[in-house]
């Protein structure tokens, strides 16, 4: 879609006052957003979607001065002012005093990506105390928020109930695409029990003032660690997204966390919200509010599916993500939240790692293991080096194979009882090592699954040359896989056994649609 002209002006560095080195454009379905080496100016798109209308200039100005006002409650650094686009006789210029204004533009300072909450997770840099400043942040910025018989009538049952009955209608075209029939039927059934066996509890909430002008879009993606905790991107378009319970505002952010594959940030957020915010009564809706975030997310990642802007790729992480939203949905909601350990196994060649490292992709925040990193990091031998010996030699003898396979899920109990899932790659060719997985996974209350891959002998070969040349930290060669193939125990009733002749994501998309299916 052609851009409108103010936009491919603003593409310029020429139309800005501090002259940047570059400028790069992205777009959401509302908004243009402009991005400088300093600034991010954000210019709202003439839309109007029946729950935000922004068709014309007065309504544009009027919801950037609104999101201005609104951001500024927790990231007053990041939003800076609104400034006009003109259109002057050199052009388009941003910030310029003269000129017929053409538009409209919300000008924020740039903040670091790597400071932002979720990259931080994502690569387990996150500094020490960080989530005890956030929940002191918004537990403060909740007991301050304002609120009013107005605002309160928001958290009233009836319009929570036409909340919920909102989504079930909007969510209902996605049944057989992102959330199964069975699925779909229990999380209503759920939450319509748990609103009906609560209703004064929700009553009690609106008349004690827990229902405020809240954030309404609390998720990583939207806190900053550069320069303090700074909480952006709030809702301004719709009040209804925003005014609700302190508790559904701050259960947005601890259900990210648990998505993430982070249960441990999630529960000390919790703790340390609850212990500031003193507001014990409001734990009883915890699990609740996180269901309803969770479905949320999951329909608007559904959404994605039909937008005509988006790759084939993203449409298919989005119909994994809905998918595993509205698993985290009903899971809250009937109390079953657990870890669990994905074993993708099978003989040396058959595409484990790959596979591994593609799920890894799609299953947020999951821990990958692997024998071969433990076996060099057991045995001292560097990344770059290869100890090529005869199978059932050196260290690959059986004592030395059951010493990698009890390190390596002793190291999996570790992350297991944090909470965290963990994917094991390794062949699991002995009986015995798969039973001590299985008991890994009882001793931390955890889910197992069992993917055995499998794969042509001719690929397999192909791929074992090849690997050969590569540096990879795998030692096997086609003798290891003949010498594996001969003495391997069957894996019996695995959850899947998966031929890997597609592609890496393909086939981590399969494991996952199987294992959601298992368990509903």
């Amino acid at each position: 879609m052609k851009l409108p002209a103010p936009i491919r002006a603003l593409l310029k560095p020429a139309a800005y006052p501090e002259h940047p080195r570059w400028v790069r454009l992205l777009q959401t379905h509302i908004s243009y957003i402009l991005l400088t080496p300093q600034y991010v100016y954000k210019i709202k798109k003439p839309v109007d979607f029946g729950f935000l209308n922004f068709t014309t200039l007065k309504r544009r100005l009027y919801f950037l001065k609104e999101e201005l006002r609104l951001n500024r409650r927790l990231a007053p650094t990041t939003y800076i002012a609104v400034v006009p686009v003109v259109k002057t006789r050199r052009g388009y210029r941003v910030e310029e005093e003269r000129g017929d204004v053409v538009e409209y533009a919300l000008k924020m300072r740039h903040l670091k990506e790597e400071c932002m909450l979720h990259n931080l997770i994502r690569e387990d840099t996150l500094p020490p105390h960080t989530i005890e400043r956030i929940a002191r942040l918004i537990a403060g910025f909740h007991k301050e928020a304002r609120t009013s018989p107005y605002i309160s009538s928001f958290g009233s049952p009836r319009r929570i109930l036409g909340n919920v009955e909102e989504n079930f209608r909007q969510v209902a075209p996605f049944v057989g695409i992102t959330i199964s029939k069975d699925r779909f039927e229990e999380i209503k059934t759920l939450t319509l029990e748990f609103m009906k066996a609560h209703r004064r509890l929700f009553e009690r909430r609106t008349r004690r003032g827990f229902i405020r002008d809240c954030h309404g879009d609390l998720h990583c993606e939207h806190i900053s660690i550069e320069d303090g905790v700074e909480i952006f991107d709030c809702i301004e378009f719709n009040r209804r997204f925003r005014y609700s319970d302190i508790v559904c505002d701050m259960a947005f952010l601890s259900m990210d966390m648990d998505f993430r594959g982070r249960p441990d940030l999630a529960r000390e957020f919790e703790e340390q919200y609850f212990n500031y915010r003193g507001d014990k009564e409001g734990g009883r809706l915890l699990d609740f509010y996180k269901a309803y975030r969770a479905y949320i997310r999951g329909k608007v990642e559904g959404f994605r599916l039909k937008e005509p802007e988006e790759s084939e790729e993203d449409k298919s992480r989005a119909l994994v993500n809905a998918a595993l939203f509205f698993e985290l949905a009903c899971q809250y909601l009937k109390g079953s939240r657990r870890p669990y350990i994905l074993l993708v196994c099978g003989l040396t060649g058959t595409g484990k790692s790959a596979v591994a490292e593609a799920l890894k992709e799609r299953l947020w925040g999951v821990k990958v293991l692997s024998t071969d990193a433990v076996r060099r990091r057991l045995f001292n031998i560097a990344k770059e080096e290869h100890r090529r010996a005869a199978y059932g030699k050196g260290i690959y003898t059986e004592e030395a194979r059951d010493r990698v396979y009890r390190e390596l899920l002793g190291e999996a109990r570790l992350w297991l009882r944090r909470g965290r899932p963990v994917i094991v790659d390794a062949t699991f060719s002995k009986r015995a090592h798969l039973e001590l997985a299985k008991r890994s996974a009882k001793r931390c209350g955890a889910d197992l699954y069992v993917v055995e891959c499998t794969l042509d002998e001719k690929e397999v070969r192909r791929r074992l040359a090849q690997r050969l040349k590569e540096k990879t930290l795998s030692d096997a060669t086609w003798q290891t896989y003949l010498r594996q193939k001969e003495e391997r125990e069957p894996i019996e009733n695995p959850t899947m056994r998966l031929s890997t002749t597609g592609t890496p994501l393909e086939l981590a998309d399969r494991i996952i649609s199987t294992i959601l299916a298992r368990r509903v």
